[in-house]
């Protein structure tokens, strides 16, 4: 079987070669056409929400602004964390993390 393959290809050289050469040439047109970073996205998906409250005192912004947003977000599907410090200009930010695109466990709300 492979003594056939081995005569075919050499009586048909030209073919041959054009074929490699066809396979070759689609190689690189793909290759060109990958999607790669140099450095590969590993971290975790983040949002970042900045509420800015000029007006109130540190309890004031923890009671009116952090605690009900903090309450609001926590029923979101896949969320790992929330952390929400707070400085003395009256901002707010709450980050929230999910799971890796990599992670198994990883809802479908996350992946897109």
């Amino acid at each position: 079987m492979l003594n056939k393959i081995v005569a075919l290809s050499v009586r048909h050289r030209f073919a041959v070669i054009l074929i490699a050469l066809a396979i070759a040439a689609y190689g690189a047109v793909e290759l060109f056409r990958l999607p790669i970073d140099a450095v590969p996205d590993i971290t975790n998906r983040q949002v970042q929400v900045t509420t800015v409250a000029p007006a109130l005192s540190p309890e004031e912004i923890e009671q009116r602004v952090t605690y009900p947003l903090e309450t609001a977000l926590t029923g979101i599907p896949g969320l790992v964390e929330t952390r929400s410090p707070s400085d003395c200009r009256g901002r707010v930010t709450s980050c929230l993390r999910a799971p890796s695109r990599r992670s198994p466990r990883s809802p479908r709300a996350w992946a897109k």
